[in-house]
């Protein structure tokens, strides 16, 4: 369907996720809205997807994402910025703003958007907010995925492109921030960087919600048959599976891991043959061919022969078959302690033992002290994961032994997609009850 075919809405509680990244494009940032969608209806919200029509969106497609959205969601594809025959402009927020625009504002005048939630990556889409939103007096929200401003960013030589997305940013974030109705972040830490830039955020108009995991997801990677990419369990080996992307600050904790392995091999253990590690995803990108993170660190370290890595993102069924068909799960944070790792909510449901190398004052050392999923090795610093090998390796010997369970409700009910929709939900009716920040001056 396109913007300009929609029929007339009834009346009632109507909210528009502007996704540029949605199924069946295979990028982390899909799938935040596509679960938002899914449980907004059981709180009240009746949700309308804004995304791009399949032949615009960059890489690989995953069909089987599909599989998993409810056929009466209503998603609305418009077209974007061409990338062929020549690509100018690459970034996702900024290809489809004019055509997000038009859109949204045409479902505005027909009285359709109760409230509007803008999804950051990509973070150009925030420019919604001030241009559309704002002068249709329509509440909105800005949700963060990943800051949009860092050191990293700043860091950026002129005349980059990078060196320009900065600049970009730092005019359009506060715009968009100062009349939103709301803000929200995968983790309170994101929400803290943010006060510190612009102290007058106020706090009653923040909220922190985890990315959670969809148990009705690792379910149907296996009603589906979706197998991992390059093994199969049952093999006689102790196959510790890693998916996701390496931080940048998270080198250290792979390097830990496989000392840990050049250890317990070195040992009399009877892992010492048996013991295989694999890493999926760790650029981040689908076609992160050639961009190998793990393997020469591996090669360096004499474990090469017992290491994989795919470098490129897997799509997300399997991913979570990687997850159903691992011996023993490992999830690495990142020396910051404000890291929170999406992917240990996964973990913990798929019921195999976790192996989690976090911050001590982090969150993921938090939850993972909270229930029965496995064993934490925390750290204090990056020179502290020197001297964390010799427990990393006697934490992986503990979990080989130990068998696959079923999570229990009391452990996991927190850390769903579900229960993140809730604050999610929460926000929005504090929106729809209170003037609008730019009404409000």
């Amino acid at each position: 369907m396109t913007w300009d075919d929609m029929p007339p809405h009834k009346e009632g509680r109507r909210v528009v996720l502007v996704a540029p990244e949605f199924p069946p494009a295979n990028t982390a940032g899909a799938h935040r809205p596509r679960l938002f969608a899914k449980h907004l209806p059981s709180f009240g919200w009746t949700p309308t997807v804004l995304t791009l029509r399949r032949d615009q969106i960059e890489g690989p497609l995953d069909p089987d994402l599909e599989k998993l959205i409810d056929p009466k969601l209503e998603v609305v594809r418009t077209g974007a910025i061409p990338i062929k025959p020549l690509r100018v402009i690459g970034d996702v927020g900024i290809r489809s703003l004019p055509g997000h625009a038009r859109a949204l504002a045409a479902m505005a005048r027909r009285g359709e958007v109760g409230a509007v939630v803008l999804f950051g990556p990509p973070w150009f889409s925030f420019a919604l907010g001030p241009l559309v939103c704002c002068p249709f007096g329509i509440p909105y929200l800005v949700d963060y995925i990943d800051p949009w401003i860092s050191d990293w960013t700043a860091a950026h030589p002129f005349p980059s492109k990078g060196w320009l997305y900065h600049r970009a940013a730092t005019v359009i974030e506060p715009l968009a921030l100062k009349s939103a109705s709301y803000v929200t972040a995968v983790s309170q830490g994101m929400l803290d960087g943010l006060r510190s830039r612009y102290p007058w955020l106020a706090d009653d108009r923040m909220s922190a919600m985890p990315y959670g995991a969809e148990p009705d997801d690792i379910e149907a990677s296996a009603r589906l048959g979706i197998a991992p990419p390059d093994f199969q369990g049952g093999s006689g080996d102790v196959t510790i599976c890693f998916t996701g992307a390496v931080q940048p600050r998270g080198r250290e904790l792979v390097r830990a891991v496989l000392l840990a392995v050049r250890a317990l091999r070195g040992s009399q253990s009877p892992l010492a043959r048996r013991i295989r590690l694999r890493f999926y995803g760790t650029s981040n990108l689908t076609w992160g061919h050639g961009r190998e993170v793990v393997m020469p660190l591996a090669r360096d370290l004499g474990v090469a022969d017992v290491v994989s890595e795919l470098a490129e993102r897997i799509p997300y069924l399997s991913a979570l078959a990687v997850l159903r068909a691992s011996d023993i799960v490992l999830v690495m944070g990142s020396t910051e302690q404000s890291y929170d790792a999406s992917k240990l909510y996964p973990a913990i449901m798929s019921g195999r033992p976790v192996l989690a190398i976090c911050h001590e004052a982090s969150r993921m050392r938090a939850v993972m002290d909270e229930n029965l999923a496995g064993l934490t090795v925390p750290f204090s610093d990056a020179a502290d994961l020197a001297y964390r090998a010799d427990d990393i390796r006697r934490a992986i010997e503990a979990l080989a032994v130990r068998p696959p369970r079923q999570p229990r409700a009391w452990e996991v009910d927190r850390f769903t997609a579900r229960a993140s929709t809730a604050v999610l939900a929460e926000a929005l009716n504090r929106m729809a009850v209170r003037p609008h920040p730019a009404e409000a001056v």
